[in-house]
């Protein structure tokens, strides 16, 4: 058994998982979608709660009550769906760094090749384990930067030919536009909700999680 099939699966099975939990955000983003645009929904009888009340004033009452409950429900599976599959795809992104440097660490010398060494390093430890210990360090910092400036990172890596896998291609304005939508809903500044948008934004996050466990597992040779 390939040792590195465990790592790797474990990544895929977190990305799947993303996948999957997108799907149920999706259903009830939809869910509140076709009550929105139900016209019956929108009618709910209290008159027998409010007998008194003028009833054309009661029903838009609460025609604006079940508008607002549903925007916001609507905005609530958007921004979670979206806020939680780009950490998905970031986690993948960060792995997959962390696999690849460890496993071919004269891939990554060039990022470190500056970094001043100390004498005692010199004197207590190996070349390979000075050299592992900064492109450790190094891929640890760059959890701090933004997932564009890993994945710039993680190209140069792997080198791919033309960032393509069947309908999928690579689109790095595409990811920077769905990067400050993702801000936007984080800090509720979006306005109005536009499901099909928003959606498209996230399986597009997806299939680059895809695109990437896929070179990896060719740059591996483990398919699972």
């Amino acid at each position: 058994m390939n040792p590195r099939l465990p790592y790797l699966t474990a990544t895929i099975h977190i990305h799947h998982m993303a996948n999957q939990a997108y799907s149920m955000i999706k259903s009830v983003a939809y869910a509140a979608q076709n009550a929105y645009d139900d016209d019956e929904f929108m009618k709910i009888p209290l008159q027998k709660e409010f007998p008194n009340a003028d009833k054309d004033k009661l029903s838009e009452l609460v025609k604006l009550q079940t508008e607002i409950t549903l925007d916001d429900s609507i905005y609530c599976a958007q921004a979670t769906g979206l806020i939680f599959t780009h950490s998905g795809l970031e986690k993948c992104i960060e792995e997959i760094i962390e696999f690849d440097s460890s496993q071919h660490p004269e891939e990554w010398v060039h990022f470190i090749e500056n970094k001043k060494v100390s004498l005692k390093s010199i004197i207590e430890k190996s070349k390979d384990d000075i050299i592992k210990d900064y492109i450790s360090d190094f891929t640890k910092n760059l959890k701090k930067e933004s997932l564009l400036k890993k994945i710039d990172i993680l190209l140069s890596i792997f080198k791919p030919n033309d960032g393509t896998m069947g309908d999928y291609k690579f689109d790095k304005e595409k990811i920077q536009h769905i990067d400050n939508l993702r801000h936007q809903y984080a800090h509720g500044k979006t306005g109005e909700p536009k499901i099909d948008e928003t959606f498209s934004s996230i399986e597009y996050l997806i299939k680059t999680g895809d695109y990437f466990l896929s070179l990896m597992s060719e740059k591996y040779d483990v398919y699972t």
